[in-house]
């Protein structure tokens, strides 16, 4: 697909044809799954050992308990946290451990504006897309507070922050005339 000239949304659907026939030929094929009266339980097994290894789950647990926000927004790195989440579910059980798994994935900056009287899941994760819409933290550049960032032109630039306290005005210095 990658020397396709097809469009993405095109690669996709051509993509997802070929699986489904993959998985539709497998369907038929397979002995165990011939006759009638299987129940969705004995189906999803058999394709999860067909074509979900040990070895895939064992890779998305550590995926799971490596995750961090990183530069993804708090959305994002939701969203991942729920995907991954469901290959370590012994890891989450418990909402309190998911909720604190949750916000230590978080980055620092928002982390450290979330008031520790949030304790479930879904405060934290409410609390943490307010503080990066109110703090306009919405990419990793403009996590680094106090850092700054090279352009490509090796130029040092500071983020530009939403609140004015933030703000850091350097001194204009002016050119001297050569005498």
């Amino acid at each position: 697909m990658r020397a396709s000239r097809l469009a993405d949304d095109l690669k996709v659907e051509a993509v997802g044809l070929q699986l489904l026939d993959i998985a539709r030929t497998w369907f038929r094929n397979e002995p165990a799954l011939a006759g009638e009266g299987h129940t969705w339980a004995e189906f999803k097994l058999l394709f999860k050992e067909k074509f979900f290894s040990p070895t895939d789950k064992i890779d998305l647990v550590r995926q799971f308990q490596d995750l961090q926000q990183g530069s993804l927004s708090v959305e994002e790195y939701a969203v991942e946290f729920g995907r991954l989440s469901r290959y370590a579910e012994y890891m989450v059980r418990d909402p309190e451990i998911r909720a604190s798994r949750f916000r230590e994935g978080l980055t620092w900056d928002i982390k450290i504006l979330i008031p520790s009287i949030y304790e479930t899941y879904t405060q934290i994760y409410a609390e943490a897309r307010k503080v990066e819409r109110e703090w306009g933290l919405k990419s990793k550049r403009e996590r680094h507070l106090f850092s700054g960032a090279t352009s490509s032109a090796g130029a040092a630039k500071r983020p530009q922050l939403k609140h004015r306290s933030f703000q850091h005005h350097q001194p204009q210095v002016q050119a001297r005339a050569p005498v």
